[in-house]
C-alpha cells in the first residue's frame, strides 16, 4: 500500500494519480476487511464477539475524527506558510 502513496506524489498525469489512488483504496479496504474476519474468527464461539467488532469500529471512528482535529493542531498557518509544531502548549 505504501508504493501507490509514493507514486502519487510523482504522478505527472491527472488519471495516473487517480489510478494510484484506486490501488492505495484496494489495498484499504483489503486490510479492513481482514482486520474485521481476524476479529470474528479470533472471538468465534464466544460471546465476545460482537462488542469486539464494536469496538474496532468505535476506535476506528474516533481515529478518523480526532485526525483532522490534532492535525489542525500541529500545523498552524502563518502568511500563506504553513508552519509545523510539534510540542505546542494551549
Amino acid at each position: 500500500m505504501g508504493l501507490p502513496i509514493g507514486l502519487q506524489v510523482l504522478a505527472l498525469d491527472l488519471y495516473f494519480f487517480y489510478f494510484c489512488s484506486f490501488v492505495y483504496g484496494i489495498g484499504g479496504a483489503g486490510v479492513s476487511v481482514a482486520c474485521n474476519s481476524g476479529c470474528l474468527e479470533i472471538w468465534r464461539g464466544r460471546d465476545g464477539g460482537g462488542p469486539m467488532m464494536h469496538a474496532i469500529h468505535f476506535f476506528v471512528a474516533l481515529g478518523h475524527f480526532t485526525g483532522p482535529i490534532v492535525a489542525a493542531w500541529l500545523i498552524e498557518a502563518e502568511n500563506g506558510t504553513l508552519k509545523v509544531i510539534f510540542f505546542k502548549i494551549i
